[in-house]
């Protein structure tokens, strides 16, 4: 009988030890960030000779120079010399263009935009770092379109 009764208390301490716990679930780790990304990211046609796209098409509402530079890393840069003579897809950022924003856009509350890197030219000239780059485009991947170029 003295057993029963400790057992019976035993559950009852348990039980009160219980309902005073919060009920709550444990805080789940928070997932990181995501990385920022480049805001300056373009898909252009043209025809590629050696390292330059030339006869590009239009891209409103970027208004395109006639020729661009293609800057490529390794991975693809034999790729860019083996289609020479090619009409093909470059994507990747533009630098020296006029209207396009450099930098990677890292916060934008709607009320500011913060960048790494370059600023918003509407927000005021004195906050663009101008360079005397040559229009140029950063390729991160090469599509070949066509194995010849058509002329206009």
């Amino acid at each position: 009988m003295k057993r029963t009764l400790s057992i019976i208390i035993a559950i009852a301490a348990l039980t009160s030890a219980a309902a005073t716990q919060d009920p709550t679930p444990p805080a789940q780790a928070q997932a990181p960030a995501p990385k920022p990304q480049p805001i300056n990211k373009y898909v252009i046609r043209g025809c590629l000779n050696g390292s330059t796209l030339t006869s590009i098409e239009p891209a409103p509402p970027l208004k395109l120079p006639e020729k661009l530079r293609i800057a490529s890393p390794r991975t693809i840069r034999d790729q860019v010399k083996s289609l020479s003579g090619h009409q093909v897809e470059v994507t990747g950022a533009l630098f020296g263009v006029a209207g396009v924003e450099e930098g990677i856009l890292i916060g934008d509350s709607g009320a500011a935009k913060v960048y790494v890197g370059g600023a918003d030219p509407n927000l005021g000239e004195d906050l663009v770092v101008r360079r005397n780059d040559p229009p140029t485009i950063r390729a991160t991947m090469i599509k070949d379109v066509a194995a010849a170029c058509t002329h206009r």
